[in-house]
């Protein structure tokens, strides 16, 4: 299984770069790097895409793991109920909605330190 992803992610990636090299020779330039930002924005297309032939495999892919895996009924019977290991994590497994109000509400009373001009976002 492993080995298979490895595969597929290189096909993909492998794809994708060398349809932009084609993208940006359509442009005029060699490389990506002899291209500038105006020419980027007016470009009558994506630079960044997937080859249509890697486009429509993707797409064949997703549609047959979506299919076959994602809405198979074992999988839906997966999805019905989070797993063990994170049944603790959460308090919003609380048994009345009205327990997750009144936490929300105790948190926003609480007193928070005022953000420090090195931590602010800028």
């Amino acid at each position: 299984m492993y080995e298979t992803l490895k595969r597929i992610l290189n096909a993909l990636v492998t794809d994708l770069m060398e349809e932009i090299h084609r993208q940006v020779a359509k442009l005029g330039a060699a490389t990506p790097g002899e291209i500038g930002l105006d020419e980027i924005r007016r470009a009558p297309r994506r630079l960044v895409a997937l080859s249509p032939e890697m486009e429509a495999a993707r797409a064949t892919a997703k549609e047959f793991l979506y299919a076959n895996l994602y809405n198979s009924p074992d999988m839906e019977e997966d999805t019905r109920t989070p797993p063990k290991s994170s049944r603790g994590c959460f308090p919003l497994s609380w048994p009345r909605p009205t327990d997750c109000r009144d936490h929300r509400a105790q948190i926003s009373t609480k007193a928070w330190p005022a953000p420090s001009p090195t931590t602010s976002p800028a």
